[in-house]
């Protein structure tokens, strides 16, 4: 996207970054708690993947967070066709 001056680009990454540093530290505090309870030894290829994602209302809390491996946590289910469901 062109900008039409650097100010303008300066003004949309502090929106952006303010935007997105809320759901950055939940992210960052759950896969916290999980090291602790599991040790960083067991997240080896692992994520922390919240049930109902935050995007969509979910909650930080334990009872929404669980460990999936990276790839099934990372990937998005697909039709015997290869599309997207």
């Amino acid at each position: 996207m062109p900008w039409k001056s650097e100010a303008d680009h300066v003004a949309y990454q502090a929106r952006y970054n303010k935007a997105h540093a809320e759901e950055q530290r939940a992210r960052a505090k759950a896969r916290y708690r999980a090291e602790r309870e599991y040790g960083k030894e067991r997240l080896k290829g692992m994520d922390v993947d919240h049930r109902i994602p935050l995007d969509q209302g979910g909650s930080n809390e334990p009872s929404n967070t669980r460990l999936r491996s990276i790839h099934s946590n990372r990937g998005f289910r697909r039709d015997a066709k290869n599309n997207p469901l």
